[in-house]
C-alpha cells in the first residue's frame, strides 16, 4: 500500500547545500522552542531522527520497527509520531519517524518519502544552493 500523501502547499524553500552538496533546512518540533537542522537525504527513504535527538526532545515512542542497516544490520528501532515546521513554509507537518539505530551527523533525516510528497526538488551544486516546491 502506497501510503505517499502529497503537500502541495504552492510554496517555495531555497536553501544552502553544504560543502558536499548535502540539502539542510531548519526543523522545529511542535512543543519544543529550539530549531535543529535536517538533512533532506535522497539515500533514506522514511523519516528519521537518532537516538540522542529523541531523547533531547524526550519524544515518547509511538511503537517500534525491525529493519535492515547497513551499518548495524537488523535492528528493532522506535517509531514517533511527530508534528514540525519548516523554515519558511506556512504548514504543520504531521509524520511518523524512525529512530535510527546508531547516531548520526544530523538528528533529523527526511527522506525520499519526503521528497516524493513535494512537487519537485531541484539542486544546483554548482551554486551551491536548492529549490525545494511544496
Amino acid at each position: 500500500m502506497d501510503d505517499t500523501k502529497s503537500y502541495f502547499l504552492n510554496q517555495k524553500i531555497i536553501g544552502d547545500l553544504t560543502p558536499f552538496c548535502q540539502p539542510t533546512i531548519d526543523v522545529k518540533i511542535k512543543g519544543i522552542d529550539e530549531v535543529f537542522k535536517a538533512l533532506i537525504d535522497t539515500g533514506a527513504y522514511k523519516f528519521h531522527i537518532t537516538p540522542s535527538f529523541a531523547k533531547h526532545i524526550s519524544a515518547i515512542p509511538t511503537g517500534f520497527q525491525r529493519g535492515i542497516y547497513p551499518v548495524s544490520g537488523i535492528s528493532e528501532t522506535n517509531l514517533y509520531q511527530l508534528s514540525f515546521n519548516l523554515k519558511g513554509v506556512d504548514y504543520e507537518f504531521n509524520e511518523e519517524f524512525v529512530e535510527l539505530p546508531s547516531p548520526f551527523q544530523y538528528p533529523i533525516i527526511l527522506g525520499s518519502k519526503f521528497i516524493k510528497q513535494c512537487k519537485e526538488l531541484h539542486i544546483y551544486s554548482n551554486e551551491l544552493f536548492y529549490e525545494l516546491f511544496l
